[in-house]
């Protein structure tokens, strides 16, 4: 087949040649001729190729708070210091009056200490308090009304601290308890004198006091 191809070719005239080499030559360029084109797939309609959306990774939130302990008190001290705030809404107490007031109340020396340390009360604050509430009804020098807060519970700092704070007038206190004296008994002057140097006022403020008195 060969043979007949190769003399028929060359039987033909230099023109025929020509045009024959070019035929051919396009037939074998014809498949490389497509350029940077791409032909589409079979069965692909020119539409954009479709994408698969990976599904976003999940993400768990941790909580932020940390859950609230459990109570790890037992019913007593829970009511021990239950009792012990009720007591201060209304009242001022040193810490050794308020743990005696639990004690009464019936609580163990444990539980009521406990409940009174639990609480966390300021017992400056607590001094300061109950000082004004003994002058709301009664006088006291200065000696006399740290004396008595010490007698109540209190340490002599805590005392000190809630007698100062309150920054009573202590030659007004005198004269009311020269009065407070003359109410009920009978003194001489010098006597009264002595008697409210006794209770913890100065010579100063005992004088001033038993004058406002009328002695």
């Amino acid at each position: 087949m060969l043979t007949k191809i190769k003399t028929w070719f060359l039987g033909l005239k230099t023109w025929q040649k020509v045009v024959v080499g070019f035929v051919a030559f396009s037939f074998l360029v014809a498949p490389f001729s497509g350029g940077s084109e791409t032909s589409a797939p079979a069965g692909d309609s020119g539409a954009a190729p479709q994408v698969t959306e990976m599904p976003e990774p999940m993400v768990t939130e941790m909580p932020t708070d940390n859950p609230a302990p459990a109570s790890n008190l037992t019913v007593a001290q829970s009511n021990a210091i239950e009792r012990a705030l009720s007591y201060l809404e209304y009242s001022a107490f040193s810490k050794k009056g308020l743990v005696k007031q639990l004690k009464y109340e019936g609580f163990s020396s444990e539980d009521a200490e406990f409940a009174v340390d639990y609480i966390e009360a300021d017992w400056f604050e607590q001094a300061a308090k109950e000082a004004q509430s003994y002058l709301d009804y009664s006088s006291f020098s200065r000696k006399g009304l740290i004396k008595q807060l010490i007698y109540e519970g209190y340490t002599e700092e805590q005392a000190i601290y809630g007698v100062d704070y309150i920054e009573a007038d202590w030659f007004e206190q005198a004269a009311k308890e020269a009065q407070s004296y003359l109410d009920y008994s009978s003194f001489s002057r010098k006597g009264l004198i002595k008697q409210l140097i006794y209770e913890g006022y100065t010579e100063e403020q005992a004088i001033y006091g038993v004058e406002q008195a009328g002695l």
